[in-house]
Order: structure tokens, then sequence, then C-alpha cells
């Protein structure tokens, strides 16, 4: 039985089938055949079928992923032959991913979007660092008062627990729920955090605990609040775009009479 494979394409949707194969000609692909309906392009190793055929939902959320030896040198070829500007295009330059690649991002005439990359030595960052860096972010959101910063440390689905027990589910109803409390009993409260510790619990799962304080906040009925302190509680997860708060707990630190404490 032989089940060795040949090649695998993908079949390109086109809007305006001309100006995709003049696209993907001037980007460095070559023509092999072309009848009415498909194109075949190849580059070394890598081919595709180009259609033309065209439907918006479809094109949406198509993508696909060249990897070639120097992505700085395709960057440069690209820009060199005017892509985006001849063909009216978006792309954006070259960066260094969290899993492991080193790409930019370019879209077709009919919005299919490339990703152009490399495979590149995976840096691996210190847990502790990153757990101070996203509560440094956290403060100085906090502190702009500027829920919409704020909320780019979450994940889409993040859950988020408040002092008090509320419980808010992803991050639209996260952000909209602190952003109305900053325009009210937040709106001149000043957050400093205090110690950071964190365990990682796998590669890409870290548990963070860090206590914090904040000053010059109000109740809800307009009474100023004395300064406080807490202890706030983060699952954090590695995502493509980098670390994200998956999860947070917020805790309010109440000092007990003596005889009471336990």
């Amino acid at each position: 039985m032989n089940l060795r494979t040949i090649e695998a394409k993908a079949f390109v949707p086109a809007k305006d089938f001309g100006i995709s194969k003049q696209f993907y000609l001037d980007v460095g692909f070559s023509l092999v055949w072309s009848t009415e309906e498909l194109a075949y392009f190849r580059h070394g190793n890598s081919a595709f079928l180009l259609q033309n055929y065209f439907v918006k939902e479809h094109v949406d959320n198509f993508k696909m992923h060249l990897l070639v030896e120097n992505v700085d040198d395709w960057w440069r070829h690209v820009q060199d032959k005017g892509i985006a500007e001849r063909f009216a295009v978006s792309v954006e330059p070259p960066q260094d991913r969290p899993w492991s690649v080193r790409d930019f991002v370019l879209f077709d005439p009919s919005g299919v979007l490339w990703r152009v990359g490399q495979t590149i030595a995976h840096v691996v960052t210190s847990i502790e660092l990153v757990a101070n860096a996203m509560a440094i972010e956290w403060a100085a959101a906090w502190n702009a008062h500027d829920m919409a910063r704020m909320s780019r440390l979450l994940t889409n689905d993040a859950d988020f627990v408040n002092v008090h027990g509320k419980h808010w589910k992803g991050i639209e109803e996260i952000e909209r729920a602190h952003a109305s409390r900053h325009e009210s009993q937040f709106r001149t409260s000043v957050w400093q955090n205090n110690e950071v510790n964190v365990q990682l619990l796998r590669p890409d799962i870290g548990l963070v605990h860090f206590r914090w304080s904040i000053r010059d906040d109000f109740d809800p009925d307009g009474t100023a609040r004395k300064p406080r302190s807490g202890m706030f509680s983060w699952l954090i997860v590695e995502t493509i775009d980098g670390w994200r708060i998956r999860a947070a707990h917020n805790t309010n630190i109440v000092v007990l009479p003596p005889g009471n404490r336990q």
C-alpha cells in the first residue's frame, strides 16, 4: 500500500481574477498554467490554485501561511515592488511572534490574509518579568482611567470577580463595568502595586498573586473612602498575542481587631 503524498494545494478565492493573477506574479510566484476559472501558481516547493470565485464571508476567514528562509528579504521585496501602493492592499511589517515565528501580514486584492514568515529561536521570557510587567500595566491603565487599555491585558473570554463578589464574563462586559465605575466612584482613584508573586503551573499558564493599595475613591453614594488595600489573584495564559489574564479575583484585605485575628 502506497500512502505517500505528492502535494496539497489550497483553492484561493479571487474577486477580480485578472488583478489577483497580476498581484501574485508581482509578489514573486510563477504562473504554471491558467484557464478562465483556475490558475496554478508556484514558488519553490509552495503552490496554490487561484480560483475565479468569491464569497465575502469565505474570504473574511481565509488565511494562507508561507514559510520562507528569510522573511526580511521577502519584506524588502514586497516594499521594493510597491505592492501595497499599486494594488491598494494592507501590509504589516515583520514582528517576532510568541509562537517562534517572525512574520509579516500581507492582504491580497480580494482580502485573503497571508502570513509570510520564518522560524526563529524561541525566546523564553521569565514568568516573573511577565507578571510584573502585567501588574505595572494594570496600574498604569487604572491611574489613566483608560479601561480600553486595561482590557488589552485580558483574553476575550476572561472571567473577573470583583471585591464584592460580582462576576463579569468576557472582555466587553469587564471593560464596560470598569469604565462605568471610573466615570464615578473611581474617577480620581490612585492605584499602587506592592509585592507580586507568581507560580508557573505549566509552560503556558501562570498563577499570580499581588497586593495593591488604592486611595481617593468613593462609595457609590459619593462618600469618600479611606485608603484600603487588597489582594489580586490572576490566572494568566500565553496566547498568540502574548500573556493575557484569563481569570481574575479581587479581594479587600480586612484588618481584624485584636483578639479576632486568626
